[in-house]
């Protein structure tokens, strides 16, 4: 079905209680490339059958929506800005706290990403006031906190993907697949005999191979067990902030006896057994981390998803 179609659908759903309802329209270039469909919906908004917000960026505005003129001025234009720090912080913040995978993010990282993609984003404003309006039309800028979110998200899942328990590095892979080849070329090869020097020099190499996949093998396992340790560790030090947040008033209002163990049970687990299990998280943390596996987000990290974003954007740029 066209836009226009599933439009005349959800209005019918809705009938009788149009005043209620506010239709949302993500990215409305889209649906106003169908000329049905705006002429459909400049007729309902005639009719004042209809009440809704259009979102869209500035570039595909001026492309798309002011191609029809009377579309357009069914709308009010209200220009959203850029986010400050201040909030892009709170929104990566967010994001940091909801997520349900085993990874690690600091406040430090969080401004390292800001930092970075603002300096890009500076980069690129500088670069559009010296191209012709040509160029800038097909220029492709950042915004935050557009830009920020795709940061760490994708770093994030880069380090979840790591810390999954099916993961295998790539170097043990390699020599999982070098094995299969030598013993296939061995036993296929009746040149290779274990009497000749080549085929007791192949079967060496054999050996060899197996013996590092089974160090690889063995790191591994620790490894895996390490961060399943990491995760339980971790959700139980988010278990017990939470229980103190939540415990705090109750002891505050409590009094007497009840109010001074409250006290003296808050203290000791936040002032000596919270520092100490999170001095064990960080000592994880360390021994965890290296080049195959990610349990944190650091400033490597960060720097790899912004090159490999920015040329996956220069490639789709350069497919349009």
């Amino acid at each position: 079905f066209g836009y226009a179609d599933q439009m005349k659908f959800l209005l019918n759903r809705i009938k009788g209680h149009e005043e209620e309802a506010i239709f949302f329209f993500d990215e409305i270039h889209v649906a106003a490339q169908e000329k049905k469909f705006t002429d459909y919906l400049k007729q309902e908004l005639n009719r004042g059958r209809l009440h809704c917000i259009a979102a869209t960026t500035t570039e595909e505005y001026q492309k798309t929506i002011l191609k029809d003129k009377a579309f357009d001025r069914r709308f009010e234009k209200i220009h959203v800005s850029d986010m400050d720090d201040v909030n892009v912080k709170e929104v990566l913040q967010s994001i940091v706290r909801e997520t349900t995978k085993c990874v690690f993010v600091d406040d430090k990282v969080i401004d390292l990403i800001i930092e970075k993609t603002n300096a890009i984003m500076k980069g690129e404003k500088s670069a559009k006031s010296n191209e012709d309006e040509s160029k800038q039309k097909k220029s492709n800028h950042h915004h935050q906190p557009w830009f920020s979110v795709q940061v760490l998200t994708s770093a994030m899942n880069k380090v979840a993907s790591s810390v999954d328990s099916q993961y295998v590095p790539p170097a043990l892979t390699q020599k999982k697949s070098l094995l299969k080849s030598l013993q296939l070329s061995l036993n296929a090869n009746s040149d290779f005999r274990l009497t000749t020097e080549e085929g007791r020099k192949k079967l060496r190499e054999i050996r060899t191979v197996e013996k590092g996949i089974a160090q690889d093998e063995k790191k591994l396992k620790i490894k895996k067990i390490q961060i399943e340790a990491f995760k339980t560790l971790r959700q139980d030090l988010q278990n017990r902030h939470h229980g103190l947040k939540k415990g705090a008033t109750k002891v505050l209002k409590a009094k007497g006896k009840k109010r001074d163990e409250g006290l003296k049970n808050f203290y000791g687990e936040y002032e000596f057994l919270i520092p100490q299990l999170s001095k064990v998280l960080n000592d994880l943390k360390k021994e965890i981390n290296d080049q195959n596996f990610k349990i944190v987000v650091d400033e490597t990290l960060v720097d790899e998803v912004i090159k490999q974003l920015i040329e996956n954007e220069k490639k789709e740029s350069l497919s349009k």
